[in-house]
């Protein structure tokens, strides 16, 4: 209520809980904590994560999103398997709209838990995990090069089920960044595989009518890998382009 009458710059940011997140927002609040976003990620819970990101992007714009933090387990330790941390990452900084948190230590693989109470970190073997430390290095850069993460929509894709009609379909997590703004149809597809098997599908772009692909084929470049090959324009937009992905690999094209 008093939002405003502080200064103009100033963030109020609630730790919430208990669904109280849109009242929250409604009341004034510029973000909300998304712990039950946080809690399906952990879970992992592909159809869970997939439908909370169907919520109004009112309430999505508004969303804090983490994967660690003062209360929660280090996420290097909640996911000792790095391959299942990257891809809860890719999830949340990547996957959808909100304020990114970051916790301090996190981008350095820490385990031990940061006590609020202390003014220093416990000591840890390993005070730089090097694999963890280049993965969230090339997630700040492609937040800070990549103008889409901040001024874009993300929307979720429709993945379909292969040929054989297998249900690993659901285990894939795909979602889509472009410009509206834009007449020229540039984009960055994100697709995950958020599960323990191997998993395949159609994923089917669909776009504004007032948006124009140049040429017949699309460049698919994986932003986080030296991935990188073209594909039908038609295919990526009528059936649906056909990924197979191991558990817990993920593109960013």
């Amino acid at each position: 209520r008093v939002h405003g009458k502080i200064r103009n710059d100033f963030i109020f940011m609630a730790e919430s809980y208990w669904d109280l997140e849109y009242e929250l927002q409604q009341l004034g609040f510029d973000f909300t904590y998304d712990k039950t976003f946080y809690d399906r990620v952990v879970s992992i819970n592909p159809m869970s994560v997939k439908g909370h990101l169907l919520a109004e992007n009112d309430y999505q714009n508004k969303s804090v999103r983490f994967l660690e933090n003062h209360d929660e387990d280090r996420a290097a330790d909640k996911f000792p398997d790095t391959k299942k941390h990257f891809a809860a990452a890719i999830i949340t900084y990547l996957s959808c709209q909100g304020l990114r948190f970051m916790h301090m230590g996190q981008l350095q693989g820490k385990k031990k838990h940061l006590s609020m109470h202390l003014s220093k970190f416990p000591k840890e073997e390993n005070d730089n995990n090097v694999e963890i430390l280049s993965f969230y290095d090339r997630i700040l850069d492609l937040l800070k090069t990549k103008s889409v993460f901040k001024n874009g929509v993300c929307k979720a894709v429709q993945v379909i089920p292969s040929d054989d009609q297998n249900p690993s379909f659901e285990n894939l997590i795909c979602r889509i960044w472009f410009d509206p703004n834009s007449s020229i149809r540039s984009f960055i597809l994100i697709i995950i595989n958020f599960s323990d098997y191997k998993s395949d599908g159609h994923c089917k772009v669909v776009f504004d009518k007032t948006q124009k692909f140049e040429g017949k084929n699309c460049l698919f470049r994986d932003l986080m890998s030296s991935i990188s090959y073209y594909k039908s324009v038609e295919l990526l937009t009528g059936k649906g382009e056909w990924f197979s992905l191991l558990p817990f690999q993920f593109h960013v094209f």
